[in-house]
């Protein structure tokens, strides 16, 4: 009597399946797997269908951004957005139109006054070339592409805008504008450093961290009296003293060679003095030498 339950147990336990022993839930979730698969199919299967015409695909209309224009903006517009004046734009243009013309005969190729303008925004804000791309109507992988291409013909006529006179008659113009500022004689130019905020690659980052603690490049420029640079030097880190930065330049060999116009140079407490070179009083005595100091750094600034 014993033995009957186990044999009809042991019977029944041979003759059942896999999918009779699998439980309910991962027979279930194969049926759900197996009709979302179905269903993938025939969508994928639809959407061939509809691209193809008699066995063609079809062409898929291109969606093209509107290209910006400053020819409606205000001046003041212009120069908030680009920092130059639309006259300056326009001139710039003329110069390096050649360069900056499409080759190709496309009827949406990028112009060049496009390039020009996307490039001197972004240099302009210092921001991305995403944001820039979408203000100037056109993709970012596009302005990556002729960004350097724009710059390169900029830069082969940088010496045209910057420059020290050489004829007598410019450096008597220039004395004569900073003598009309404050009654200061015989100056030609003035001499400062300014940080240009950047991201510096990992190695760099300690020499770039200035003394306001951001990473920087420390340029060197010099202008006169209206403001006109005369002279770029940009090759020093933040961290770097600015009278450093003047000894290791081709200006103060020049001046020290004798090469430049007779004048001199005005620069803050940060230069040392040199015969080309006048710095303020570092504790003036008396109304007279005040008056002399607070001249002299605002002629520099």
């Amino acid at each position: 009597m014993n033995a009957q339950p186990n044999s009809i147990m042991n019977t029944s336990l041979n003759s059942t399946t896999p999918a009779q022993i699998m439980p309910l839930s991962i027979r279930i979730l194969r049926v759900d797997l197996s009709i979302i698969l179905a269903r993938e199919n025939c969508r994928s299967s639809a959407s061939s269908k509809r691209h193809l015409v008699n066995g063609n695909r079809l062409r898929i209309s291109r969606i093209f951004l509107k290209m910006k224009k400053f020819a409606g903006l205000r001046e003041s517009k212009v120069i908030k957005r680009y920092r130059l004046p639309s006259t300056a734009i326009l001139g710039l243009y003329s110069k390096i139109r050649q360069e900056l013309t499409p080759k190709t005969k496309r009827s949406r190729a990028i112009t060049g006054i496009t390039k020009l303008l996307a490039t001197l925004h972004f240099l302009a804000s210092g921001t991305f070339q995403s944001t820039v791309s979408d203000v100037g109507g056109i993709s970012q992988s596009a302005f990556s592409c002729f960004f350097k291409k724009v710059l390169d013909a900029i830069l082969k006529h940088t010496q045209e805008y910057i420059y020290f006179p050489i004829n007598s008659s410019e450096n008597i113009q220039i004395k004569k504008d900073f003598y009309d500022i404050a009654r200061f004689p015989n100056v030609i130019g003035a001499i400062d450093c300014t940080d240009i905020n950047f991201t510096p690659s990992h190695n760099m980052d300690e020499i770039c961290r200035n003394r306001k603690n951001f990473h920087s490049m420390n340029m060197q420029v010099v202008c006169d009296s209206k403001s006109r640079i005369l002279n770029v030097f940009a090759v020093f880190p933040g961290g770097t003293h600015d009278s450093y930065i003047l000894c290791h330049s081709a200006l103060f060999e020049r001046f020290e060679n004798n090469e430049m116009c007779d004048g001199w140079l005005l620069g803050d407490s940060g230069y040392g003095c040199r015969p080309w070179l006048l710095t303020p009083f570092s504790k003036p005595k008396g109304r007279a030498k005040k008056n002399t100091t607070d001249l002299i750094y605002q002629l520099a600034q």
